[in-house]
């Protein structure tokens, strides 16, 4: 299967490796094939689209395929029309079903959650890359052999940074309101720097190709002493933002969807669980409080709780949220969950 997958991803490339390789010449991605016009509908259409690219490569890949790229069509933000060819969207899809049939732990993740946190293409607002290809080529060796995702991920975390010459570093104030810095991962590795918010960025979408569900998590501003909570009033008090990954084997059967999430800083050393910020500042964050809580990015739009949620009273908070980000504050297009209460738990779940 993860041949097949693998193969599917080839065919449907009109693009050499070499072009899949931006990162040797600054220049942004250009959406390739057919794009979508202005006709109503051009989600479906696009999916559609997608969805013959990858049965042309073969019905191997059809189902969890068609799967793959109706839930990408259906919650990308409206400002990848027209970037986001149908073509990227079956690569990546290809590729992303290569990578979770390459190993048991990746296969382990259920598939809704493969959907949200292994499938998408992009975090936030950054440029539109198609790192996937670069990334699944040199990455999955790195995590050939091992035994748990935990394993892939401390691997991931620990060798990512390293695979360039000079190593791509932590440098901070690069997310400030209209200066977003380094934030796609070829950016990051064309610059060899980035702030906590490009790392991360990196990191997520570096898990995502071999298979392991990631997201950002972040704060707008810490609620230190002395902090004005203004998430753009100086360094001490935020932002921050880092990397969550769910482990099946953290999970046990009818858990919460939550349930397997654990933290870890981006290029920081201690692995899962173990980061500066944790347990101080972030347990002195809020839950409900837009500028001092802790968000995880969601793929899309934010999201209402379901009816039947609202209903019964579980859901928090009552209405949609969006992740905050700083160096572009008004901008709510990207969903969120509320975590902080977690973080207050005891940080993991």
């Amino acid at each position: 299967m993860a041949a097949l997958l693998i193969r599917a991803a080839a065919l449907i490339c009109v693009t050499t490796m070499a072009d899949a390789h931006a990162w040797l010449r600054p220049r942004p991605l250009r959406a390739v094939g057919t794009v979508v016009g202005a006709a109503a509908g051009w989600r479906d259409e696009l999916a559609r689209e997608a969805r013959a690219a990858l049965g042309a490569a073969g019905a191997a890949a059809e189902s969890d395929g068609a799967r793959c790229v109706g839930f990408l069509a259906a919650r990308m933000p409206d400002a990848d029309r027209g970037v986001v060819s149908a073509e990227f969207l079956a690569r990546n899809c290809a590729l992303a079903l290569g990578a979770r049939a390459r190993s048991a732990w990746a296969v382990s993740v259920p598939f809704d959650l493969f959907l949200e946190y292994v499938a998408p293409y992009a975090c936030f607002d950054e440029p539109r890359d198609e790192w996937r290809p670069l990334l699944s080529e040199l990455l999955a060796p790195l995590v050939a052999g091992a035994a748990s995702s935990r394993e892939a991920a401390e691997r991931i975390n620990s060798l990512l940074w390293r695979q360039w010459d000079p190593p791509i570093r932590f440098m901070p104030n690069q997310t400030r309101a209209g200066h977003p810095g380094q934030l796609s991962p070829l950016s990051v590795i064309r610059a060899r720097n980035a702030s906590c918010t490009g790392l991360s960025i990196m990191l997520v979408d570096a898990l995502r190709a071999v298979g392991v569900p990631a997201r950002v998590v972040g704060t707008p501003c810490w609620a230190r002493a002395g902090c004005s909570h203004d998430p753009l009033a100086h360094d001490a008090c935020g932002n921050h933002n880092w990397v969550e990954v769910w482990l099946p084997e953290g999970a046990s059967a009818g858990a919460p969807r939550c349930a397997g999430w654990h933290f870890m800083g981006a290029a920081e050393e201690g692995g899962l669980d173990s980061a500066w910020f944790f347990p101080m500042p972030a347990q002195l964050q809020r839950p409900g409080a837009l500028n001092v809580s802790i968000f995880a990015a969601r793929f899309g739009p934010p999201l209402a709780p379901s009816a039947e949620a609202r209903a019964s009273g579980s859901a928090w908070p009552p209405a949609a949220l969006h992740f905050p980000m700083v160096w572009a504050w008004g901008d709510r297009s990207v969903g969120a969950d509320d975590v902080s209460m977690r973080y207050l738990e005891g940080g993991s779940a």
